[in-house]
């Protein structure tokens, strides 16, 4: 057999396994089931927050600048950073 359809095949089966996932998640207890939904959905936020700054910030930048380079991404990620760093103040605070 060529390797192609071995590497297809542990492919499929890896994808068919994941997906079974699902039923894993329910047979847990609920205080895990909590623990792993907030870290899922801290993953899931992390990952849409470096997608906008690594893709859609540069794009949108070049449309009206013409231009994008280091600078520019560090002082974008310096502002988004401060204004986390704010808006966790004011819940800690208030």
């Amino acid at each position: 057999m060529p390797v192609e359809w071995l590497y297809s095949i542990l492919a499929v089966l890896l994808v068919s396994l994941v997906s079974l996932v699902g039923v894993f998640t329910i047979s847990i207890s609920e205080i895990r089931l909590k623990g792993a939904t907030f870290v899922l959905v801290s993953l899931a936020a992390g990952g849409l927050f470096g997608d906008a700054l690594i893709h859609l910030l540069p794009e949108a930048w070049v449309r009206r600048y013409e231009h994008w380079n280091r600078a520019d991404a560090a002082i974008a990620s310096i502002g988004m950073r401060r204004k986390h760093m704010v808006s966790k103040r004011k819940v800690n605070c208030c």
